[in-house]
């Protein structure tokens, strides 16, 4: 059963008037005995609880010049919705249309890789050359048939790969640090360093000319611009490595060379870690010089998140069950201080499944903008069901069989109920 017809009853209770994400038989309802009880982890005890009578989540914001008419978000994850030739297809561009006609006042697509090196899943989309404009045009198509806004995410991901995946070329990275598999990638040489930085400058081009309102750049999570800026898997000794400013040097050179290709109006977000997994006080710091250093390079707005289990390297380490625990509101602290720290826009994601929470991260200013993944590809018409007022707790329960089932086949919830799933 596929993506479509698992969210199939969600949609087809929202276009008949019951509710965005109106339960079907098979979905446990609430009960009116056993009132919920909302709770608040990780939130700032400091902040304001009072909600005011006018929803902050209908508030349009900008980046650049762009107005984005709500404060929701569908943030980025790996898809796996492209062919075997890295070129996006109908189901891509029907996918991001269904997140548009969801609520989402911004979606922003999964990994679009800038160079076949850099590919990290097969039958994703890559924006090598002019002839891949055509195809990537039917996303933004799409979406802006329904009114939408989209940006693509670019990435690279470096140590996260393998020869089988990107044609043989292997793994390159900062450094010989041992990937999530084990494997120890090549040293990437100056020439390695410069290619990528162009290939990154060269996709900005090609998505802008396929209609996309806006890019993402991918410098967070481990993808490659991480593994730069992470003093755990960059050893390096030249220019590119050891003090934080050197090891910034990557990520700014990516974002020089993006907005040189797509001029000064053009809107481009950084996705950084507020931290990388381990939530140590040292993550934060560098994450808000690196936000700086990134304000002053020209970016437009920032989507903080947090490193996972790729981000640690040697015996210091977590098990990956730590990764799999789901941690609510997880990025909240320090996309508020980020906020504080900065003056450009900033989008929250990690573990937001209460309506309520993100009216208050709203309210109190932690944050522009919330960011949503697993939540919508629970259910694509969350956000619409939240932009009308509803304060029911999203349907995902976070177990990341989403995620983890990329290794399979496309992107879908595998949680759905036997109703929904049928």
């Amino acid at each position: 059963m596929d993506v479509w017809a698992r969210a199939s009853c969600n949609r087809r209770t929202f276009l008949k008037g019951v509710g965005a994400l109106a339960l079907c038989s098979g979905c446990p309802g609430p009960d009116p005995d056993n009132p919920r009880v909302i709770e608040y982890p990780n939130i700032p005890e400091d902040w304001d609880f009072n909600l005011p009578a006018a929803d902050p989540l209908l508030a349009s914001y900008t980046i650049n010049k762009l107005t984005i008419p709500n404060r929701l978000t569908k943030t980025a994850t790996r898809e796996r919705m492209a062919d075997w030739q890295w070129r996006a297809t109908g189901t891509y561009a029907d996918w991001q249309r269904t997140l548009a006609c969801g609520g989402a006042g911004l979606v922003i697509t999964g990994s679009i890789y800038t160079q076949l090196a850099g590919a990290g899943l097969p039958e994703s989309c890559l924006a090598d050359g002019a002839d891949k404009v055509p195809c990537l045009k039917l996303a933004p198509q799409a979406v802006h048939d329904v009114g939408g806004i989209i940006f693509a995410q670019l990435t690279d991901v470096g140590a996260e790969t393998t020869a089988q995946i990107n044609g043989g070329l292997g793994a390159r990275a900062p450094s010989a640090v041992p990937n999530l598999n084990g494997q120890v990638p090549r040293v990437m040489s100056a020439a390695e360093i410069a290619d990528a930085i162009a290939a990154f400058g060269q996709a900005a081009a090609i998505v802008r000319d396929a209609g996309f309102d806006g890019i993402e750049i991918q410098m967070g999570h481990d993808d490659l611009a991480s593994q730069f800026l992470n003093p755990a898997r960059n050893k390096r000794t030249d220019g590119y490595g050891g003090n934080l400013a050197n090891r910034q040097r990557f990520a700014l050179e990516v974002l020089a060379a993006v907005r040189q290709a797509v001029g000064p109006d053009y809107p481009l977000i950084a996705k950084i870690n507020g931290d990388l997994g381990t939530q140590a006080p040292e993550d934060l710091d560098e994450a808000i010089q690196t936000a700086l250093a990134l304000e002053q390079g020209g970016i437009d707005a920032f989507d903080v998140s947090c490193g996972g289990p790729e981000a640690i390297s040697g015996p210091h380490r977590p098990p990956l069950e730590a990764f799999s625990e789901f941690k609510e509101n997880r990025n909240v602290k320090s996309a508020a201080a980020i906020r504080a720290a900065v003056h450009r826009p900033v989008i929250v994601v990690g573990g937001l499944r209460e309506p309520r929470t993100m009216r208050l991260i709203a309210h109190n200013e932690g944050a522009d903008a919330i960011g949503l993944a697993r939540p919508l590809i629970r259910s694509p018409y969350f956000a619409k069901q939240i932009l009308e007022g509803s304060e029911d707790r999203s349907l995902c329960g976070s177990p990341n069989d989403c995620l983890f089932g990329l290794e399979q086949g496309r992107l879908q919830c595998w949680n759905m109920c036997d109703t929904c799933s049928a």
